[in-house]
């Protein structure tokens, strides 16, 4: 009983350590993130010497490892992260006060200006886990449902809106008590906007509206193939600094479309829905999460990517106020299907803590699938496992599955091998994927209903996410936000509900993962996250074979 302790305190001192990062000093990159040479420099190594300790755990501590009533007032690291600005918002962090008992919120002045408080500011820009939060507090305090001392999640992130283009600003936050006194003294920043970005329509290059296919036939594969090539034409002709719009859709329509590729130094602004096609055929396989991978996966609806690791895809945002829509599985509750498409069935499925205003902060739930119950529950996810086995063959050539069997296959797929399963089931694509890509971020979108994976960041460095919203839960495998071996991460203001991890992160799996040179996961900074459904909430691996370290959550 005593091990097991040990290692629980283990690891929970290990994340309070890695907490007392202080990025003072460090050399950084232009966006305000530390470099990545050496790893562990950011970690508090007095903290680890204690808890590294044979004696730790079974003695008491002759003093706390912290003391949030001693120290400076004044915030630390107060930063824009990659990318966290455009032609008219800037968006701010920093961590709190080494004495922060008395920290309440925080100022924020504009060129001299009181412009609000933090906490003010995230109802506005992080709205769903900011209403998420403010009902999980008034329902276990405020009504008494639990006598668990609750802790006030210390807000630490701005955005500044409505700013003018390529214009410089000053910014000044400073520790507030619960009366408004300013505690300790203002850091400052300056961030300028950038220019006004030239702005494609991708109506202007001939993509249309349509209702939202969940099935498919010749016309309408070629009414999706003519949309993907439009908006692919749309980011093609992208000038640099520029930004592609999918605007806001009419009368519940919504812009279908296959795999669509980013380039370097551009926006893909999301304002309206992009829809997912339903053949699978319309994402071409060949996406290894990694290099030594068997299993190969069809790509994402929106790829950045680069095999080619001298030369990254670099300065790519990802934002908007729509939506990236998978069209994996039905709608339903465990294995009662509701229906699929527009037949959602949000704010059906309620837990304890959540928002009473369900048709405004509900959210979706899809049918728990598996690699059987795919052919049955799926979308795209069984479109695409059926595709897989129309190219099994045998040794002699012939084909081991009929187009009829296949067709007839159900939630019990009697008659496949658990290998081909297994395989076909691989298969499914993710929603986002950013593979070798440098400066990255993403912003204020939806993403929901993916076969596979929500959000794939891979291989990368310097990367920001802000108010994503992902809606995956109970989808099989429908992790949140990935960021596999990639460093330099700040992910502040997101909600998950999903169904596997809500934020993952890995580093590769084996011997395979240093011979291949793939790097570690490090420096990754999550705080102001609401988690709501998953199976992990904080995922670190299981793919750890190159090393996971300094995590701050």
């Amino acid at each position: 009983m005593r091990r097991f302790r040990k290692a629980a305190a283990l690891g929970l001192a290990a994340l309070m350590a890695v907490g007392s990062v202080n990025f003072a000093g460090v050399t950084t990159g232009a966006a305000g993130l530390p470099t990545t040479d050496g790893h562990d420099k950011y970690v508090n190594k007095n903290v680890f010497d204690v808890i590294s300790s044979d004696t730790f755990g079974t003695k008491e501590l002759e003093s706390p490892l912290f003391d949030k009533t001693k120290g400076s007032s004044d915030i630390t690291d107060l930063q824009v992260p990659t990318l966290a600005y455009d032609e008219s918002s800037i968006g701010l962090v920093w961590q709190k006060p080494e004495k922060y008992d008395n920290v309440a919120d925080y100022n924020v002045y504009i060129n001299g200006k009181l412009a609000g408080t933090a906490r003010e500011n995230y109802k506005v820009n992080a709205a769903w886990a900011s209403q998420y939060m403010d009902s999980f507090y008034d329902y276990y305090t405020a009504q008494g449902k639990s006598d668990i001392d609750m802790v006030n999640v210390d807000i630490h992130a701005y955005r500044a809106t409505g700013l003018e283009a390529d214009t410089e600003y000053t910014f000044k936050v400073v520790a507030i008590d619960k009366d408004g006194k300013e505690l300790g003294t203002a850091k400052e920043i300056k961030q300028k906007t950038t220019a006004k970005a030239e702005a494609l329509n991708i109506k202007d290059f001939g993509a249309e509206e349509s209702e939202g296919y969940v099935t498919y036939n010749d016309e309408i594969n070629e009414k999706i193939v003519k949309n993907t090539k439009a908006i692919q034409a749309a980011i093609d002709a992208c000038p640099e600094g520029g930004k592609v719009v999918i605007p806001e859709n009419t009368d519940g329509k919504v812009f279908v479309s296959g795999a669509l590729w980013l380039k370097s130094n551009m926006t893909l602004e999301v304002n309206g829905t992009l829809w997912a096609s339903p053949n699978s055929d319309h994402f071409e396989i060949g996406f290894l999460m990694y290099p030594f991978y068997t299993d190969t996966r069809g790509w994402g609806l929106v790829n950045a990517m680069t095999a080619d690791e001298s030369n990254p895809i670099t300065n790519v945002r990802v934002t908007g106020t729509g939506t990236l829509y998978g069209n994996g599985w039905k709608y339903g509750i465990k294995d009662t299907i509701k229906g699929d498409g527009y037949t959602s069935n949000k704010g059906e499925s309620i837990q304890a803590g959540d928002p009473a205003d369900t048709k405004t902060w509900g959210t979706p739930r899809y049918v728990g699938g598996n690699n059987k119950k795919v052919f049955d529950y799926g979308v795209q996810a069984a479109d695409s496992a059926r595709k897989y086995l129309a190219n099994v063959f045998n040794e002699d050539g012939t084909r081991k599955y009929s187009d009829e069997q296949i067709a007839a296959l159900d939630k019990n797929a009697t008659g496949i091998s658990d290998t081909d399963l297994k395989n076909a089931y691989a298969t499914r694509s993710s929603l986002l994927i950013m593979r070798n890509c440098e400066n990255v971020y993403v912003g204020d979108i939806t993403i929901e209903n993916p076969s596979n994976h929500s959000v794939n960041i891979l291989d990368s460095r310097n990367i920001a996410t802000t108010n994503v919203k992902v809606f995956s839960f109970d989808g099989n495998n429908g992790d949140g936000l990935g960021f596999g071996c990639s460093q330099n991460v700040v992910c502040w203001g997101n909600f998950t509900d999903t169904g596997d991890d809500n934020l993952g992160f890995g580093a590769s799996v084996g011997e395979a993962a240093r011979d291949c040179g793939i790097q570690t996961n490090s420096e990754i900074w999550m705080f102001n996250n609401f988690l709501r459904e998953g199976h992990g909430g904080l995922a670190a691996g299981s793919h750890t074979g190159n090393g996971i370290q300094d995590v701050l959550f």
